[in-house]
């Protein structure tokens, strides 16, 4: 094929592809509203079948248009062909506002008819010039035929239908995030957003979501390919965090659904939220073949294992049956905390909470301790070079006096908890009134 007969080609195809975008750019904003309230005949095709279909025929009506073409423009009888063409083209694309964008049936079907004689025009055009351009239109005109008569029982039902219902203001929850509500007649939620495609039982929208993350639910059977599809997990700024396959639980070569399953680990990133994209197996690697289902998700804090280091008499006495006050009657606790930026802090304040912290088996062990004191709280923390940690503390009330038993436990609670970090080789506490006898 020559380079000037391969631009023909290409040129041809994207106009007509170009008048299947302009007439999406309507349809899109109504295939999931307006269009799911209409009453439709039995023989409606679900609303994934449209797309590819409609793809196809404009590709065979650029094939078309490019053998008539490359006949020769300067011949009348090619201008007019493809001048016929054209206006089938325009009339096409107008369908899409009348029905979807000014969502009226009954002028969309009188639009249909102009365009279904405006083809039966080109194919007979097309015959006089290339036989094979006009075989190329025959599976337009037969689905236009089709789509003609669904225009038409849509419009009777919608005429025929009884008076309208109100139904209560409730809306449901989709996959990706986006609601839908109840539509009449029957009052039933609309569909979501691919529903028809697929659908996910587990995780839902917006949920917490930690490693391993088992994800379930069906999907259509061509949404497979050998069985399997990607799934890919992304955090708030797009980074892919990692990539799964799910894999079908049954026979896949059906249109059914068909259950499947995955499991996906990853390291929890540093965004709160992210976005697991479930996506249809495409090995052609055509647009026109790819799909996808978005789902925001929330991501489980990280966590950290600390120790609170708190007291128990009965493993401090001395020789002689008495409490020692010393640190050997400290125990430690561990518990978890979020990862932040301030852990030392964080866990002296969680410290400070005290009795609250200690399960009942713990308490029963003999662990206690005096936390919480009345208005006592951290007010600064401050790592030197040096190892020393200054902790800065608000005691309006003395809470932490009374006694060198007593403040000694409250002080070596504190310092234990502190010094299991890393760096801190010392402890000390401000105002240096504070834990004193």
């Amino acid at each position: 094929m020559k380079l000037n007969n391969f631009l023909k080609l290409v040129i041809a195809v994207v106009i007509s592809e170009a008048a299947g975008i302009i007439g999406s750019a309507f349809t899109v904003s109504s295939v999931s509203t307006w269009y799911t309230t209409l009453q439709k005949p039995s023989f409606n095709p679900p609303n994934w079948i449209f797309g590819p279909v409609w793809t196809a025929l404009y590709f065979l009506m650029g094939v078309a248009a490019f053998l008539v073409w490359r006949r020769g423009f300067e011949r009348k009888e090619v201008k007019t062909a493809l001048a016929v063409f054209g206006g089938q083209l325009a009339l096409n694309a107008f369908w899409s506002i009348i029905f979807f964008g000014l969502r009226n049936p009954f002028w969309a079907f009188i639009e249909i008819i102009i365009l279904w004689l405006a083809i039966l025009l080109t194919i007979v055009s097309f015959y006089k010039i290339s036989k094979t351009s006009a075989c190329l239109l025959l599976p337009y005109i037969i689905w236009v035929s089709f789509a003609g008569y669904l225009n038409y029982s849509i419009w009777q039902l919608q005429a025929n239908a009884p008076e309208s219902v109100v139904c209560t203001m409730e809306a449901k929850l989709c996959p990706d995030g986006s609601c839908v509500v109840r539509i009449p007649p029957e009052c039933e939620f609309a569909p979501c957003p691919k529903e028809d495609l697929i659908q996910v039982e587990t995780p839902g929208p917006n949920e917490i979501i930690s490693s391993p993350l088992i994800i379930k639910g069906k999907a259509r059977g061509f949404w497979f390919f050998e069985a399997s599809f990607p799934i890919k997990l992304f955090d708030e700024n797009g980074e892919l965090l990692t990539l799964a396959i799910a894999q079908a639980e049954s026979d896949w070569m059906t249109e059914d659904f068909v259950q499947f399953e995955a499991e996906l680990k990853f390291e929890t990133p540093e965004t709160e939220r992210g976005t697991l994209v479930l996506e249809k197996d495409n090995p052609s690697g055509l647009p026109e073949n790819a799909d996808e289902l978005k789902i925001p998700v929330a991501f489980a804090e990280k966590k950290r294992m600390v120790k609170l280091y708190y007291y128990n008499y009965e493993i401090d006495r001395d020789e002689f049956g008495n409490i020692a006050c010393s640190r050997n009657g400290l125990a430690a606790v561990e518990r978890e905390i979020p990862i932040t930026q301030t852990p030392i802090q964080d866990t002296i304040k969680l410290l400070l909470r005290g009795r609250e912290n200690l399960t009942q088996e713990e308490i029963g062990r003999g662990i206690t301790t005096e936390y919480p004191l009345e208005e006592l709280s951290l007010a600064e923390v401050n790592l030197k070079e040096d190892g020393a940690l200054l902790l800065k503390f608000s005691d309006p009330l003395n809470r932490t006096s009374g006694g060198a038993c007593r403040a000694g436990i409250l002080w070596f609670q504190i310092e234990a908890t502190a010094k299991q970090f890393p760096g801190v080789k010392k402890v000390q506490f401000l105002p240096e009134e504070l834990f004193q006898p």
